[in-house]
């Protein structure tokens, strides 16, 4: 297998994280573990790749899907010789982009066409991907299509929000953001499922569990304890409940040979 991983440039990245590019060898199909991150994905598959999830009854994913964000983790399987091209928006990327709310397609994988309309402009993008070797370029198209896209509204108190839970890694009370927002706890969590999908209380969740998830991946000496203390866990025993809960592994997963195929 061969990734790449292009970060979203300053202009659009209220809109976009990045994009990754997942290419597999003419022997080998792959299997990976995809944990729950905050945000929504675009997926672009080239012509002869087939792209399956535990989420999809047992279904092949159409050729350009969106996979919305996820309240836990899914399993996907990449055949042999396959490659695909993964938008991977920011949280409050998806309502400006798609114009939907994103409570809509929560643990959902659908068919793009279905949601967007003509101005999308999906055939012409899949199109030019497909006929693309240059791996730089496709990723320049993606950049330059998102950046063209973007024509809804978001609620900018919501994102204010987002953003705050982000910053802080999920280390923060859903009742001290309301009454600072000076919002119901109801009404608060209301506007942020419209806008990633997901509850404020497991927005936050996700994003203290991102943060230990990462922790662990790029500083693999850290003991244990040690993530959890970063992460803002309580203690140890409470970092473990939520891995087992949000991801269904163990934090030393990420830690192991097993890491490679957790994403």
């Amino acid at each position: 297998m061969q990734a790449s991983w292009y970060a979203a440039p300053d202009r659009l990245k209220s809109l976009l994280s990045g994009i990754w590019t997942i290419e597999t060898d003419a022997a080998t199909d792959l299997s990976a573990t995809v944990l729950p991150d905050g945000t929504p994905y675009i997926v672009f598959q080239k012509d002869g790749t087939r792209l399956k999830s535990s989420d999809n009854d047992g279904q092949f994913w159409s050729s350009v899907c969106l996979s919305g964000p996820r309240s836990t983790q899914f399993a996907v399987e990449l055949g042999a010789s396959s490659q695909i091209f993964i938008v991977q928006l920011s949280s409050t990327g998806g309502v400006p982009l798609l114009g939907l709310p994103m409570s809509e397609v929560t643990d959902q994988c659908i068919n793009l066409d279905s949601v967007v309309d003509s101005n999308f402009d999906l055939n012409r993008i899949s199109d030019a991907l497909m006929g693309e070797k240059d791996d730089l370029k496709c990723v320049d198209m993606l950049q330059r299509w998102v950046g063209a896209r973007a024509a809804h509204q978001r609620n900018e108190q919501a994102c204010e929000i987002i953003q705050e839970v982000r910053q802080k890694n999920g280390d923060c009370r859903v009742s001290k953001m309301a009454a600072k927002s000076q919002l119901s706890r109801r009404h608060l969590s209301r506007l942020v499922n419209r806008e990633v999908g997901l509850s404020a209380k497991l927005f936050a969740r996700i994003m203290r569990f991102d943060r230990a998830v990462q922790l662990a991946r790029v500083r693999p000496k850290l003991r244990l304890i040690e993530i959890a203390s970063a992460a803002g866990y309580a203690d140890q025993a409470h970092m473990t409940r939520e891995f087992t809960a949000l991801g269904g592994i163990r934090p030393s997963d990420i830690q192991s040979e097993r890491g490679a195929m957790i994403w």
